[in-house]
């Protein structure tokens, strides 16, 4: 059994993964295993370093993925080295230090004063009777 497979079982036996999120992080590896592939030729994990890891993602940036979807695909292979880690395949993991891509976060919309004013004078709930007189 590879590595990968290795990796993929303990996610969803021992950490009881969704089916969704392992489907996600086989997709994930797989596309990294062929860009290093294609890079390189042959690799071994260990043999992986922070700049090759940082050329995927800007490849990946060029190529058009979201940076919701890159920042997904580093968390996979962060957890994976992680994975290598603990059992030695690895000492350190390369993609430790690779930062992320900035998510742009849209900015709240906000309902003008007078649009406000006019949905509520519209009487679009009816209208409100008074309740009774409380007195204190």
């Amino acid at each position: 059994m590879s590595l990968q497979e290795e990796f993929l079982k303990e996610l969803q036996f021992d950490k009881r993964y969704s089916s969704n999120t392992i489907v996600a992080y086989k997709k994930d590896l797989a596309q990294f295993v062929q860009y290093m592939n294609e890079l390189v030729g042959d690799f071994e994990f260990k043999e992986v370093d922070r700049k090759q890891i940082r050329s995927w993602v800007v490849f990946l940036m060029n190529s058009g993925v979201k940076p919701i979807s890159i920042n997904r695909k580093l968390a996979t292979l962060k957890s994976f080295y992680k994975f290598l880690m603990k059992y030695g395949q690895v000492e350190e993991s390369p993609a430790k230090l690779v930062t992320v891509p900035k998510i742009r976060r849209k900015l709240p919309v906000f309902v003008q004063e007078e649009n406000l004013n006019n949905l509520l004078d519209f009487d679009m709930f009816g209208k409100i009777t008074k309740g009774p007189e409380i007195r204190l």
